[in-house]
């Protein structure tokens, strides 16, 4: 069972859009479907931001995308959350791995990092 304060973090920031074709978000809307309740997509990587924030994680555009309603938001956030690495002594996340290119640019030629 998701927490209760999850629950609220997300409605709270789905409520805050702006968006919403209903008068008050209640627990009846969290499997409603987001553009059901007025939230387009450009509103909902907005709301994803505001939960990054609010919880200090990060969540993949691509995915952020393919969450339809509260209830899916606060499933991905607990798998999310259970998945990370745990915090080194510092507090701080650790990256397992980084990897990307630099293609074809003109002063740094094509170099891959990981």
């Amino acid at each position: 069972m998701a927490s209760p304060d999850l629950f609220a973090t997300v409605a709270r920031a789905v409520a805050s859009s702006g968006r919403l074709k209903v008068p008050a978000l209640e627990p009846t809307h969290y499997r409603t479907d987001l553009a059901d309740l007025g939230v387009d997509s450009m509103a909902a990587l907005g709301i994803i931001s505001e939960i990054e924030d609010s919880l200090g994680i990060v969540v993949d555009d691509r995915d952020a995308l393919k969450l339809r309603n509260i209830e899916a938001i606060v499933g991905y956030l607990e798998d999310l959350v259970r998945s990370a690495p745990p915090p080194d002594e510092r507090g701080a996340t650790q990256v397992k791995s980084l990897s990307f290119s630099l293609t074809s640019h003109p002063y740094l030629g094509s170099h891959r990092i990981q």
